[in-house]
């Protein structure tokens, strides 16, 4: 591979015709109504007038530029394009990728090159030609790259090819559009990789493939397109090369080709058939079946819920189930997943110790509305736990609260506010007003070591309902919030707040006046 020859000439040159621009400029400068024009192709410098104002004038080039118009070069007559030389920004340039392959005895070799064109400001175009990536194949063999490392700059320049190089042209992936036509033609006289066809894949990882694997001829014929797709990008297959008959490298059972061949080369199926042939038993199509389904799904959750499910029913009926639902829900016009819906279902009847051999547990008719029943109960029993565990972690909130409500507690006409009558009261807040009071332990300790206070503020005709939620501590409220934390009602709630302080701090003032003038 470091003894190749150069990319030949006629490579190159169909490289550069490729690029997109690929054209003559025209620069030019101009001064009052004279021109001076410099040709990218020729390299020549035209002198013109841009009007005939004398009769002197008619020997002279009239030349009329307009920046990026089109234009004619006096000196070659090549089609350009005007550029003004005061818009010129440093260099032009564009560069070509591409590939190119060539048959070496009976291997062969992909090379993957850079053609690039530069136009600097006040001189000719110069292109440079660069070849980056060499992939090396070989019958029967995990392809080979190497790429090109270059020191130095321009002329002084030079490539050394090294086998491994992390983050340097980790790809040698072209549009294949920009393929060297005689690359197809070089494929073709190559014995290992003449009756390929990759027109659905990357030319180089299929021949790499290809190459490789040579059954990979015969998984085509078959119409194995899973199993070709996998040798393709490397992943799954699992496969032995080095065996006699395609089935051993496979590494399946003889009888198990004919399956595979109806599977369309599967994956899936393949490893099925290849555990069957290490387990030396022979797997039921059901089973078989039912474990792809599982393999399937996303999370390691649901497989595990599908598992426990199928030892009670079969996979046909719950795909006939789904299918009756997700039509059920199309008529209702609702906007939600049955596959999601049913899974989370099934894993909170497992998990609440339901016996799934039961069809009405297993199949419920209205799937949406049991699901959400089901998360209702799972709420209420998760609710219940956390207020005994809060109720038994924090039980200094139920014995302050005597003491608390004669300092904080108030009502009139339109709110009542009082102290929280214990933790789980904290908690219902929380979770009836959706906002973070009863999350963690925070808000609870803090009540509990008199930091601050937690005050529930209802409505003076619903004392029942949670309306709002106050933080206090001595006579300034840190924060409070309704719903969503959230202040709908703040226009009437602030006001009703800043008295309700006032009258705090006035009854704190009373008592210290009253205790000082005791003790005088």
């Amino acid at each position: 591979m470091q003894k190749l020859k150069d990319i030949p000439r006629k490579v190159r040159t169909w490289a550069f015709i490729q690029m997109p621009c690929v054209k003559s400029f025209m620069v030019y400068t101009r001064k009052n109504r004279n021109v001076e024009a410099f040709c990218t192709t020729c390299g020549k410098t035209t002198k013109g007038i841009t009007e005939i104002v004398t009769m002197e004038d008619h020997a002279r080039t009239v030349m009329r530029p307009e920046h990026r118009a089109e234009s004619r070069c006096p000196a070659c007559g090549v089609i350009g394009e005007w550029r003004a030389y005061g818009r010129c920004r440093g260099v032009y340039g564009h560069t070509f990728y591409y590939i190119f392959g060539q048959k070496i005895g009976e291997d062969f070799v992909f090379r993957a090159c850079s053609c690039s064109l530069t136009l600097y400001r006040d001189k000719q175009c110069e292109i440079f030609d660069h070849e980056y990536a060499r992939v090396f194949l070989q019958k029967g063999k995990k392809e080979k790259k190497s790429w090109a490392i270059t020191y130095g700059y321009g002329k002084d320049s030079h490539d050394e090819w090294v086998d491994y190089y992390p983050g340097y042209y980790g790809s040698c992936s072209i549009k294949r559009d920009h393929i060297y036509p005689g690359t197809y033609t070089a494929i073709g006289m190559t014995p290992m990789l003449k009756y390929g066809k990759h027109t659905r894949y990357d030319i180089i990882d299929y021949y790499s493939a290809f190459s490789r694997y040579p059954d990979m001829e015969l998984a085509q014929k078959l119409g194995m397109d899973d199993l070709v797709r996998a040798l393709v990008y490397q992943h799954g297959a699992n496969l032995n090369p080095r065996a006699k008959t395609i089935w051993d490298r496979l590494r399946i059972n003889k009888d198990r080709l004919k399956d595979l061949q109806i599977q369309k080369g599967n994956i899936q199926y393949l490893h099925a058939y290849q555990q069957e042939r290490r387990e030396k038993t022979r797997f039921s199509d059901r089973k078989i079946e039912e474990d792809i389904y599982i393999q399937n799904l996303w999370s390691k959750r649901e497989r595990e819920i599908m598992r426990e499910v199928l030892q009670h029913t079969s996979l046909e009926r719950i795909r006939k189930y789904k299918a009756k639902q997700e039509a059920k829900q199309k008529r209702s016009g609702g906007y939600w997943n049955v596959n999601s819906t049913y899974t989370d279902y099934l894993g909170m009847r497992i998990g609440q110790g339901y016996d799934l051999s039961n069809e009405i547990i297993l199949f419920p008719k209205d799937l949406k509305r049991r699901h959400d029943e089901m998360v209702e109960e799972a709420r209420t029993k998760e609710a219940e736990e956390k207020r005994a565990k809060m109720e038994e972690k924090y039980p200094k909130i139920s014995k302050d609260f005597e003491r608390l409500n004669k300092k904080f507690g108030f009502s009139d006409k339109d709110f009542i506010i009082r102290p929280v009558k214990c933790a789980a009261e904290i908690a219902d807040e929380g979770r009836e007003l959706h906002h973070c009071v009863g999350s963690g332990d925070l808000y609870y300790s803090k009540h509990s070591r008199g930091e601050s206070y937690i005050l529930v503020l209802r409505r003076a005709d619903d004392p029942v309902t949670p309306f709002a939620t106050v933080e206090i501590s001595g006579s300034r409220i840190i924060q409070w919030y309704e719903a969503y934390d959230e202040k709908p009602d703040e226009e009437v709630i602030q006001p009703w707040l800043d008295k309700y302080t006032e009258r705090l701090r006035e009854k704190a003032g009373q008592k210290g006046g009253k205790k000082k003038a005791k003790t005088a």
